[in-house]
């Protein structure tokens, strides 16, 4: 393990003296490669083509991001998808597909936006008075272009994998030359500051009207009080959602409630006004559904008589 971590800390260094590729046809702009596909098409869909390069819609982290994502459209199409997804009219509450942070330190909304009335998804406008800000599109409806963003690579050269195990050529925790372009194992580390949980969420109940809200996460609520009676006459409300292309699986592992009268009702998108999916209420055990969009938006209404045990669920973020 200390070989690992020596190892970690010189890979920087070794890689300082190589230069920097992008494959797959991209283009190395300010140390990103990005590549543009005019093909208009739904945000959903453009989202799943840049997975299929291992990569994301384009993150723009600064204005020197910016200025790249311009020069990589140049005068090729007027507006182009970003992997930005807003859940409120707050630059904090956009985060990026990548999962790496949110716009607050950075971003050029144009102004009076993002504004999520007129849907949740980002464009980049690329022409006119509004070139190189950002506005909100429809994520299902509007066909734009889109700018994929991939990890950059290094030429085939002095690259280095340590040997896990001893073999006729190689000793455990050593280390030896590679092609850089070969396809090996590999450790990835993630940036400090991100809580680790032990075992999954669980949100506790609260004594008036219940909402939860749940962001890029995978883990467990369940109805007020369980496993004691939940509270006669409420409402509660649970909104699910992840990012980008990424849709919920969500399983209710034990459900108890009075017949026709307390009901999970569960909708496929992030209000009562999207398509109901789901209307649970008796005895249920193992019940699964999975949503179409990347929300998910659960009510669970009690009347004042007769109340039981509730629910408890689960849920995760699935491709």
């Amino acid at each position: 393990m200390k070989s690992l971590i020596v190892l970690l800390l010189f890979l920087p260094f070794l890689f300082s003296e190589l230069n920097v590729i992008c494959t797959n046809g991209f283009t190395l702009i300010n140390n990103k490669c990005l590549r543009l596909f005019v093909e208009p098409t739904s945000r959903r869909n453009a989202e799943k083509h840049c997975s299929t390069f291992a990569g994301t819609l384009v993150t723009i982290k600064s204005a020197e991001d910016n200025t790249a994502v311009s020069t990589i459209i140049e005068n090729s199409t007027k507006r182009a998808w970003i992997g930005l997804y807003c859940f409120e009219n707050d630059p904090e509450k956009c985060s990026w597909d990548s999962e790496n942070g949110n716009a607050k330190e950075y971003n050029n909304f144009a102004a009076n936006f993002p504004y999520i009335e007129m849907d949740k998804c980002v464009y980049f406008k690329s022409s006119g008075k509004l070139a190189g800000k950002w506005l909100s599109g429809d994520c299902q409806e509007d066909q734009r272009s889109f700018v994929c963003e991939i990890p950059t690579s290094f030429e085939a050269e002095n690259c280095l994998t340590m040997s896990l195990k001893t073999t006729v050529t190689k000793t455990s925790g050593f280390w030896y030359d590679t092609d850089c372009l070969a396809t090996e194992h590999f450790l990835c580390k993630r940036s400090i500051g991100k809580d680790c949980e032990s075992s999954p969420s669980t949100v506790a109940p609260l004594e008036s009207k219940e909402y939860y809200s749940f962001f890029m996460k995978s883990g467990t609520f369940s109805s007020p009080n369980y496993p004691k009676d939940y509270t006669a006459n409420s409402t509660s409300v649970y909104s699910l959602a992840t990012l980008g292309s990424q849709k919920i699986r969500l399983t209710f592992n034990e459900i108890l409630t009075e017949p026709d009268y307390d009901q999970i009702l569960i909708y496929d998108g992030d209000s009562v006004e999207s398509p109901l999916i789901g209307n649970f209420s008796g005895v249920h055990f193992k019940k699964q559904i999975e949503s179409s969009t990347n929300n998910l938006y659960i009510t669970f209404i009690t009347d004042s008589t007769v109340n039981s045990f509730g629910f408890t669920a689960s849920f995760q973020s699935i491709i």
